[in-house]
């Protein structure tokens, strides 16, 4: 049997960026994924702030800038309270997640076509067992686990919000603006990405499906799931409970929960932690860099959802741009 300080399952945005941190770090890690890249996946495609500084602790920066990335430099919200343009204190980008994937797996050295069977505790560690692309079945040891298999993983649980996301790209430009809109039944927005294209996206009731469906290269994904039941595993990206839509920080979730779990790993390995404590000392992090995003998030849609409040706020922000400039420049920060 084959062994390694850390087994990742699932090489996307989370899986990648931990596995590349790890790596650097000096631990001895190997990353599965049953899939192969470039693959499509619902995303809104923008890269706030934050996700930037994600990038450059990554190293990966100008390999995105250099792939077309598109510069956003302010947002325009739309509800029944009316339109809100707000310019944002940094510039954000729009970036097709495929690329972006794509870039990070090249570096993390993800294998491919690598699907996780099963994994089972033993002696302080664990084996898992993976079956490869060219048929072959092969048994890992590891002193740690880390679940990076998105939404669908088998290996955590999440509570589902019945709600559903799609998305589909557009041959326009627009421009240097995110888009951001509530409507009957769902929100979402647009954003400009490279190639000249638009990428849309939308988290929207079962019932309101079909208003999207007939668009071209339309893809849907759900029901959707925010917040992660329960499991036995250290768990990174949509795997621990997706980041509210309205955040608008999917791309940064993803990165930043697998570069935080590959601190408290590598650290915790030097220190000879054990498997739980790493476990707990991650999640007690997690929870206390993006609770209060989640907490916000949920705050404005309860907002925007009610015309007249809705009304007020969008006055409130009108009168005063530069204050709703600082709070989304807080937000994303």
């Amino acid at each position: 049997m084959t062994r390694y300080d850390v087994v990742v399952i699932g090489g996307s945005l989370a899986g990648a960026a931990c596995a590349l941190c790890l790596e650097r770090a000096g631990v001895d890690v190997v990353t599965f994924d049953r899939d192969r890249f470039p693959r499509e996946k619902v995303c809104g495609e923008f890269l706030s702030p934050g996700a930037l500084d994600c990038l450059r602790e990554l190293d990966v920066f100008e390999d995105v800038v250099q792939a077309g990335a598109v510069p956003i430099d302010r947002g325009r919200i739309r509800s029944d309270g009316g339109d809100l343009d707000i310019p944002f204190p940094s510039p954000g980008m729009g970036f097709s997640r495929n690329k972006l994937d794509s870039i990070l797996v090249r570096k993390a050295g993800v294998r491919y076509g690598c699907q996780v069977l099963k994994v089972v505790p033993e002696r302080g560690g664990f084996v898992v067992r993976v079956h490869s692309a060219d048929g072959a079945t092969e048994d890992v040891v590891c002193d740690v686990v880390i679940d990076a298999a998105g939404k669908l993983s088998r290996f955590t649980q999440r509570r589902n919000t019945g709600r559903f996301g799609v998305q589909y790209h557009e041959e326009r430009d627009n421009g240097s603006v995110l888009d951001f809109e509530f409507f009957e039944g769902g929100y979402g927005g647009s954003v400009s990405v490279e190639s000249g294209r638009t990428n849309s996206c939308f988290l929207v009731d079962r019932a309101h499906l079909d208003r999207f469906l007939e668009k071209d290269g339309c893809i849907v994904t759900g029901p959707v799931a925010y917040r992660r039941v329960g499991g036995e595993y250290l768990a990174i990206g949509d795997a621990a409970g997706m980041i509210d839509p309205f955040c608008g920080e999917g791309m940064r979730h993803a990165m930043d929960s697998g570069i935080l779990a590959a601190r408290v790993v590598s650290s915790g390995h030097r220190n000879g932690m054990s498997y739980g404590d790493m476990r707990r000392a991650y999640e007690s992090a997690w929870r206390s860099r993006w609770a209060r995003k989640r907490t916000v998030a949920s705050g404005f849609r309860s907002i925007l959802k009610r015309p007249w409040l809705g009304r007020k706020v969008f006055a409130l922000g009108g009168r005063f741009p530069r204050l709703a400039s600082v709070v989304v420049g807080e937000f994303w920060r």
